[in-house]
């Protein structure tokens, strides 16, 4: 299904792109190029796409089917989308913002924040290489590591996925007598439970030494931010990014309102029985939780290529952005992550380029950065250009490619600028 813009709108635009220093004739390709996509399937329901530069709109098209059926109408520039791991740059800029208003510093061990983390091996681990995915922690061996410490050190059993509520709490109390554990409210009795669970897993790695994605390290700094301040993530970031940005449909946990808006799955799509469940539209965590629309999370990596200020309003300072752009992981080796080994540059929650052959596309310069999401969302920011690219995609449930596409639409609007 191609994009609703008429031939006219769609020339229009691609034209006046051009005293922003775009070759028309390449968004016009461009736009060819992701309809055909879309139509062989190679996309396996819908896209959207928005570029800006300096802040002002390039190209934005949407293309698709919005909903499961095709009666729900065709893919829509407001559609709010689920993001997944980009949540880990908003995370990872709220604890840049505690930072400058001196409730943490980066270079402190985490334990001291969070206690749940094994005391033997993870003591060690300072904030900041949560953030760098270098604080050894495994997403594999947690969950590895769970049920045998559960079965043999606490002599439990695990409840079975979509056990009863009453089951489940009865379990995480006698996980909480086990380990002796302070008493907590109802509301938080599985959140905490299960943080103690996971942070008896130890390492895999000493601290700073291997470069491992790390979806664990960035729940842990979510909860962080909540213990810090007593607030939800929603809230937290919603009072110190989304509303001062004007991002009105980011949330964390989406508002019954905005439900009809939210881009639903078919069963060709990756992870459909997860994404379309009411679980995923209200999850909140440091490591996913976020839905936004591409002319939000535009406006987000707009604030970073302008080096922490948006429309007169000061989200971070020229300094902490600089530091979450530069790559902490330099003197590192190579890791495998990806599906391939990759160089470990990485900053404060944002990949970055530096000399890096990954998937997020090869024409854009050392100092651009980006993240992408499960089932094929990428944004991304190029300071050498001053362009903002945001993708949201759909991933076919019987590809195992990694994030395709977003790096084959950097390459071509990079390729499109005239300077």
């Amino acid at each position: 299904m191609a994009n609703l813009l008429t031939a006219q709108q769609l020339e229009d635009m691609c034209f006046g792109a051009a005293r922003l220093g775009f070759r028309p004739e390449r968004l016009m390709l461009l736009d060819r190029v992701i309809t055909g996509w879309v139509e062989q399937r190679r996309v396996a329901q819908a896209m959207i796409v928005k570029v800006t530069r300096g802040g002002e709109k390039a190209f934005e098209a949407a293309y698709g089917q919005r909903g499961l059926h095709e009666e729900e109408g065709p893919m829509a520039l407001d559609t709010i989308v689920a993001l997944a791991s980009i949540t880990k740059t908003v995370t990872a800029t709220l604890m840049c913002i505690l930072q400058e208003e001196g409730l943490l510093e980066l270079t402190q061990r985490v334990r001291p924040h969070y206690p749940p983390l094994s005391g033997d091996t993870g003591s060690d681990i300072r904030l900041w290489q949560l953030l760098t995915h270098t604080s050894g922690l495994s997403d594999e061996a947690v969950w590895e590591h769970i049920p045998v410490f559960v079965r043999e050190k606490l002599e439990l059993t695990l409840p079975a996925d979509g056990a009863p509520a009453e089951e489940q709490r009865d379990f995480c109390l006698r996980v909480r007598e086990k380990m002796n554990l302070p008493d907590v409210d109802d509301e938080w009795l599985a959140e905490d439970t299960w943080d103690w669970l996971r942070g008896a897993t130890p390492p895999s790695h000493p601290p700073h030494t291997v470069m491992a994605y790390c979806n664990e390290g960035y729940q842990i700094a979510g909860r962080i931010l909540s213990r810090l301040t007593g607030k939800s993530l929603d809230e937290l970031a919603r009072e110190k990014i989304f509303d001062p940005l004007g991002m009105p449909d980011t949330h964390f946990r989406l508002p019954d309102e905005k439900i009809p808006r939210y881009y639903r799955r078919s069963a060709r799509c990756l992870g459909h029985e997860w994404l379309n469940n009411e679980r995923a539209m209200r999850q909140e965590g440091g490591g996913g939780g976020i839905k936004s629309t591409v002319s939000d999370i535009c406006r987000f990596v707009e604030m970073f290529l302008n080096e922490g200020a948006l429309d007169g309003v000061r989200i971070l300072s020229r300094q902490s952005v600089r530091m979450m752009l530069t790559d902490h992981n330099g003197k590192l080796p190579s890791s495998f992550w990806n599906g391939e080994h990759l160089s470990p540059a990485w900053g404060l929650g944002w990949n970055i380029r530096g000399d890096k052959f990954d998937d997020a596309g090869m024409v854009r310069g050392p100092r651009a950065f980006d993240h992408g999401a499960y089932a094929w969302s990428k944004i991304t920011g190029d300071p050498a250009k001053n362009v903002a690219v945001a993708v949201f995609n759909s991933q076919p449930a019987d590809s195992d490619s990694w994030n395709w596409g977003a790096g084959h639409i950097n390459n071509m609007v990079l390729g499109a600028l005239c300077d």
